[in-house]
């Protein structure tokens, strides 16, 4: 059940994301450079090499950080001046928060603040810190990649310690905020496993407690610089500009039965169709109405529990200040500033084709004590006979019903889950394996979950998955059919029947449908990605996507005196050659590495060889080290800088 389990330890407080932007692309499609006619795009993600049009590697960074006109690709409108690198070129991918425990529950209805071993957390503070990727370079929007450093806290008998896998961004929803546009306005949902550490809670003894979900939600970025003119100072300084976020979450327990643990599971509640009006004057990513992003719902002894932690979007007031420590006696401030978007009262009901039945009011517009439940709402129906004979009922289903707007949120017939939301294949690799939380590589697999049971493939329907080419970023693909016919648990291949050439070096996202559904998500997604990702977001808010990053290889066997896999490179393999292929990229996009070294001057990566071999290791995918942090080092170039650095080592050893 994850985070519908007891003791829910809930926390709100400030991110701090330092993203490099340089790989964004977020201009691709839209704008061309005048000089060259090409499109306006600083990588070619499917090679994973920068695009120059034909610049020497120190033009190509002094041009990339300055302002151009470019014009746009389609139609006749005026130029723009565009910051090619856009807003924080020199960002080092890094992530650190620090949060305070709200409340904790640890029953229905339940805060701590009678239960004296665990109010005693109340206040507290949580540190994180760690790196992320998108599992696109140009920042395609599912699939942002959290890692996290080993979490801790103790207090008193209650001790949480462990190593966080990662984490995927899902459910990103670009409504999120009504009075804030473009990625400001957004929010995404990400869940964490923590295995490995020590779990300690009181009167909690259940031996099939492995540790902890880690689950949160990301959403209204504020405190970067905007202005070009305050960002080219910055990069005349060389100096980055992160980003701050509010991040609001829960600790879970996480037990040994749990074969998802990368999401909640239950019932999926949600809205194709906007349905609520925005009032003027507010500057959104909505076309005028709104659809609540899901809810999940789940169903256990007596009770009905519903995630809400992403669904109520927010309707900024004011300027959030500028908050670098939680310290700051105004560090909630971006809470009260930030209020609940109030579109009247609503009431979770279950309902079948003769009657309805009220379950309770969802208080959404309460932030203080919404962040104290983790927006986990629960509702005891011990009591509730009417609602307990409708639950008999297979074909009774859940919905969030407004009076003035009628259902906001509705149950969908089946709901599909996965562990791998986000995942890596290499070119030409036809093992069927892909990387996901590290090593050893894993099948991808989904499940799907029909009123709040889990089916399996003898109970399931036909499962039909589409996919879409989702780079390049403003030229990606339509629609096609991948797979149709398959059940749950089956493992996903690279090589659907018909489309044996559709998995290229790219990134492409999969989602997931039946014949049999009805209600909201149950059509065809859209017939290409561009509408899969335009508003009003439904289609990307709503539905369950893997996203998939295929890495160009090549073969480098002749550079090496032992194939693929050998240990040093021939003398005629130069560093030069080595540079070129596997560090370039990283060496004129992300400059925050050179804080530690350059990898563009030959001696200082020799100097680093050692560390090189230990961050590129694979067994270190997963964690927060592993070099780059972007992991779009295919096999065959890590294999290829791998032997220079060995070559480097042996030279270095035997002179020594």
């Amino acid at each position: 059940m994850s985070i519908f389990d007891y003791p829910r330890i809930n926390f709100s407080g400030i991110l701090t994301l330092n993203p490099g932007t340089a790989n964004n692309d977020d201009y691709s499609g839209d704008w061309r450079d005048p000089r060259t006619g090409k499109n306006l795009a600083l990588i070619d993600s499917a090679t994973v090499q920068p695009i120059t049009s034909g610049l020497e590697n120190t033009e190509f960074v002094e041009w990339i950080q300055q302002e151009h006109a470019f014009q746009p690709t389609r139609g006749d409108g005026p130029e723009q001046s565009i910051i090619p690198a856009e807003w924080n070129y020199y960002g080092n991918m890094s992530s650190s928060a620090t949060v305070q425990i709200m409340g904790v529950q640890t029953g229905a209805g339940a805060l701590a603040t009678t239960d004296p071993e665990y109010s005693q957390l109340v206040g507290q503070k949580i540190h994180l810190s760690g790196n992320i990727t998108d599992i696109n370079s140009e920042g395609s929007p599912p699939g942002t990649q959290f890692f996290l450093n080993r979490i801790s806290l103790k207090s008193g008998e209650i001790e949480i310690s462990g190593n966080p896998g990662k984490a995927a961004c899902q459910w990103i929803n670009f409504a999120r905020n009504l009075n804030m546009q473009g990625d400001a306005g957004a929010g995404g949902y990400m869940y964490h496993a923590i295995t490995g550490g020590t779990i300690r809670l009181p009167g909690f003894e259940d031996p099939n407690l492995i540790g902890m979900v880690l689950r949160y939600y990301v959403y209204a970025k504020h405190n970067s610089l905007n202005d070009p003119r305050e960002i080219l100072k910055r990069y005349a300084t060389k100096s980055t500009n992160p980003a701050d976020f509010i991040m609001t979450g829960t600790l879970a327990p996480l037990f040994a039965d749990e074969t998802i643990r990368t999401g909640p599971v239950g019932r999926l509640l949600a809205n194709d169709t906007p349905n609520i009006p925005i009032p003027n004057g507010l500057k959104n990513n909505t076309g005028g109405k709104l659809a609540l992003a899901p809810a999940v719902l789940c169903e256990a002894e007596g009770r009905i529990s519903v995630d809400f932690l992403g669904s109520f979007p927010e309707q900024m007031t004011g300027t959030f200040p500028s908050l670098p420590e939680i310290d700051n006696p105004e560090w909630h401030d971006p809470v009260r500033k930030n209020p609940k978007f109030g579109f009247g009262d609503v009431t979770l009901s279950l309902r079948n084709s003769t009657e309805s039945v009220e379950i309770g009011p969802v208080p959404y517009q309460d932030t203080e004590k919404g962040n104290a439940r983790g927006w986990v709402f629960d509702f005891d129906i011990s009591g509730n006979l009417a609602a307990q004979k409708l639950l008999a009922d297979p074909n009774a289903t859940f919905s969030l019903t407004s009076a003035d707007h009628g259902t906001v949120l509705g149950e969908v017939d089946y709901y599909f889950v996965t562990n791998q939301q986000a995942i890596y294949a290499e070119q030409g690799d036809q093992s069927g394996l892909f990387v996901n939380q590290g090593m050893p590589r894993e099948d991808a697999r989904f499940e799907v979950y029909h009123r709040g049971k889990r089916l399996s493939a003898a109970d399931s329907p036909p499962i039909t998955i589409w996919g879409y080419r989702t780079t390049p970023l403003g030229f990606s693909g339509r629609r096609t059919v991948l797979f149709e016919g398959v059940k749950p648990g089956t493992a996903l291949s690279l090589t659907p029947h018909g489309a044996e050439d559709f998995f290229k070096p790219g990134t492409y996202l999969l989602t997931f449908g039946t014949p049999q559904a009805t209600g909201p998500t149950a059509s065809p997604p859209p017939d290409d990605y561009a509408g899969y990702i335009a508003p009003p977001f439904t289609t990307l808010t709503n539905r369950t996507g893997i996203s998939v990053r295929v890495l160009p290889n090549e073969d480098f066997g002749a550079c090496l005196t032992e194939g693929r896999t050998g240990t040093i490179t021939k003398p005629d393999v130069t560093f030069q050659y080595v540079y070129e292929k596997t560090l370039r990229t990283y060496d004129l996009l992300f400059p925050a590495m050179h804080a530690i070294f350059s990898l563009g001057d030959e001696k200082t990566v020799a100097d680093n060889a050692d560390s090189i071999l230990k961050r590129t290791d694979p067994s270190v995918w997963g964690s927060t080290g592993f070099m780059p942090i972007t992991r779009d080092m295919s096999e065959s170039r890590r294999q290829l800088l791998q032997a220079w650095c060995r070559g480097v080592i042996e030279a270095r050893d035997a002179g020594s």
